[in-house]
């Protein structure tokens, strides 16, 4: 990763200020580890670092943060990819 990694309690990238992962990290996620399952373990492991990193937070809230939002920013851009 560049600049754009989390900033733990708060869940913001350092680089954008933007919620963590930010579009750009994503971005760079599905370049590194395409839209399969590397990229499933890789938010994973994403997950489980902040859930170390703040064990009280809700792990619901960090399902969305961590893996639901991405996944989300990843079919738009592999839709818009298919046009």
């Amino acid at each position: 990763m560049t600049a754009h990694e989390p900033a733990w309690p708060r869940g913001l990238c350092v680089g954008c200020g933007q919620v963590w992962p930010c579009e750009p990290a994503v971005a760079e996620l599905v370049d590194e580890h395409g839209t399969g399952l590397p990229l499933a373990a890789a938010l994973w492991a994403m997950f489980d670092q902040a859930a170390q990193a703040v064990p009280t937070a809700p792990a619901l809230a960090l399902y969305e943060q961590c893996i639901r939002r991405p996944l989300r920013y990843v079919a738009r851009l592999t839709a818009g990819a298919g046009r």
